[in-house]
C-alpha cells in the first residue's frame, strides 16, 4: 500500500495548494499522473483487462496496460473533481461507492480493500454532517482528488485478480454517474471548440437545478441514481449476470444523459433568446411611445 499512501499525500497537498491558490491545469495533471505511477509501480496495482464487454471475449490491454492504467485513475480523479459542486453532493455519491465497495470486497474476501472502504465510508459519514446543505466544511480539490483516486485504486484491486469474482464492469456502474457527468462535459467542451478543462455550467446537477429542483432535492437525486446503479452492480455480482448485460445498461445510461444534456442546455438557450426578444421589443415600443410624445 506504500504507492497508494504516497500517492495520496502527494494529492492532498497538491490538491491544498490549488484551493488555496489555483494551480495551472497542468500541474494537476501532472500529479495526478504521477499518483497513478507510484500505484502502478510500488501497488503493482495494474488495470489488465476491461473484461467480456461485448460478449466476444476478455479485453485484454497487454502492452497497453500501464498507460491505460494511468488514463483510468486520472480520469475518476477528475470525475470526483468535477461532480463537487453542491454542498453533499461528493460526499454522498462517495459514501455509496465506497459502502458499494466495502460489500462486493467481503464478498470477494479482500480483507484489507474492505477494511480501507469501511474506513472512508465512516469518515464521509462524519464529513457529511458538516457538509450537507448548507455546508460548514468543504472538501475542495484536496478532498475530491484524494477521494477520487481512492476510489480508483479500490475499482483496480478489486476486479484484476487472476481468481476474483468482481468483473472490471461492476465499478464503472458504481461509479457511472460522475464518469458519465465527466465524459460527456468533455465531448460537449471539445465539440464546441473548447478546452475539456475549462469550467462551465453543465454538469449534472446544473442542468437538475435548471429543471427547478432545490439544491438539496438535487443532491438527493443524483444520490440516489448513484445508489441505483450500485445496487444493480452489486446484484449483477451475485447473481452473475454477464457483464455484457451490465455495461449496457452503462452505455443506456450514457447516450440518454448525452442526449437529455443536449435537450436541456438547447431549451435554457432558446429561453435566453426569447427573454433577449422580448426585452428588444419592449425596448421598441418605449422609443416608439417616446417619439411620439415628441
Amino acid at each position: 500500500m506504500g504507492g497508494f499512501y504516497a500517492g495520496m499525500i502527494m494529492l492532498v497537498i497538491v490538491g491544498f495548494l490549488d484551493d488555496y491558490r489555483e494551480l495551472n491545469h497542468g500541474w494537476k495533471l501532472m500529479a495526478q499522473m504521477l499518483a497513478a505511477i507510484l500505484m502502478i509501480f510500488f501497488n503493482k496495482n495494474i488495470l489488465h483487462t476491461f473484461g467480456n464487454l461485448f460478449s466476444l471475449g476478455p479485453i485484454n490491454l497487454g502492452g497497453y496496460a500501464i498507460p491505460v492504467t494511468i488514463f483510468c485513475v486520472v480520469g475518476v480523479i477528475n470525475a470526483f473533481n468535477m461532480i463537487d459542486g453542491v454542498d453533499g453532493l461528493a460526499a454522498g455519491v462517495a459514501l455509496i461507492a465506497f459502502g458499494s465497495f466495502a460489500v462486493l470486497s467481503a464478498m470477494d474476501n479482500r480483507m484489507k480493500i474492505m477494511v480501507l472502504s469501511v474506513a472512508m465510508s465512516g469518515a464521509l459519514i462524519g464529513f457529511l454532517k458538516y457538509n450537507w446543505h448548507p455546508a460548514q466544511v468543504f472538501m475542495g480539490d484536496a478532498g475530491s482528488f484524494f477521494l477520487g483516486c481512492t476510489a480508483a485504486f479500490i475499482s483496480i484491486s478489486l476486479t484484476q485478480q487472476p481468481h476474483g469474482i468482481i468483473r472490471p464492469v461492476v465499478p464503472l456502474l458504481i461509479l457511472a454517474v460522475p464518469i458519465v457527468d465527466t465524459i460527456t462535459l468533455m465531448l460537449t467542451r471539445i465539440i464546441k471548440g473548447k478546452s475539456p478543462f475549462r469550467a462551465d455550467r453543465n454538469h449534472l446537477h446544473h442542468l437538475l437545478l435548471r429543471l427547478g429542483l432545490s439544491k438539496k432535492k438535487c443532491v438527493a437525486v443524483i444520490i440516489l441514481m448513484s445508489a441505483f446503479f450500485s445496487s444493480v452492480a452489486i446484484f449483477g455480482t451475485i447473481l452473475r449476470i454477464p457483464e455484457h448485460y451490465l455495461f449496457a445498461i452503462f452505455v443506456v445510461y450514457f447516450f440518454l444523459y448525452f442526449g437529455l444534456s443536449f435537450y436541456i442546455r438547447k431549451r435554457r438557450i432558446m429561453r435566453a433568446i426569447l427573454r433577449y426578444k422580448r426585452v428588444l421589443a419592449s425596448k421598441g415600443l418605449r422609443e416608439a411611445g417616446w417619439e411620439s410624445m415628441r
